[in-house]
């Protein structure tokens, strides 16, 4: 809740609400952080290619 580790099945089924909704809202932050470290690590990698106008 701290921001400090991830909601566990345990966590979100004694805080209420539907565990359903703190697994998801925790599986969407993950998908942001890991989007977020790949695209750090692999954008400066990539080059694009123009086609050549003969």
């Amino acid at each position: 809740m701290h921001g400090k580790r991830p909601i566990s099945t345990d966590t979100a089924l004694r805080l209420g609400h539907g565990a359903r909704f703190w697994l998801n809202l925790q599986t969407k932050y993950d998908m942001r952080i890991t989007v977020r470290t790949l695209h750090d690590k692999v954008a400066p990698r990539i080059r694009t290619f123009q086609p050549r106008h003969d």
